[in-house]
């Protein structure tokens, strides 16, 4: 552990790095979701368009999509749900199921 010592008007001042971790809170875990996407036909500009309507949705951190596959994994923050990822594609013209 490395100590800084700093003198300001002759007092002598000790500073060290927090040494605990706190547990993280439930705004900062996260949950991953791996959805199935039917309707996307078109690798150039589908996934662009399933990883914008899945950004979309509050809570979701990232969000990445593989055409070949026809899967999308979305990491949210805890409050996020499968449902609101699935509502978000299907306003977007796509199908989607939880993996």
């Amino acid at each position: 552990m490395k100590l800084f010592l700093a003198a300001f008007l002759g007092l002598l001042v000790v500073v060290t790095p927090a040494c605990h971790t706190a547990a993280p809170s439930a705004e900062t875990q996260t949950r991953t979701f791996t959805l199935l996407v039917a309707g996307m036909t078109s690798p150039a500009t589908c996934p662009a368009r399933v990883q914008a309507a899945l950004s979309s949705v509050t809570g979701v951190t990232s969000a990445s999509v593989d055409f070949e596959t026809r899967t999308a994994t979305a990491h949210c923050l805890q409050g996020c749900d499968a449902q609101a990822l699935i509502t978000a594609l299907a306003k977007q013209g796509y199908g989607g199921r939880q993996k």
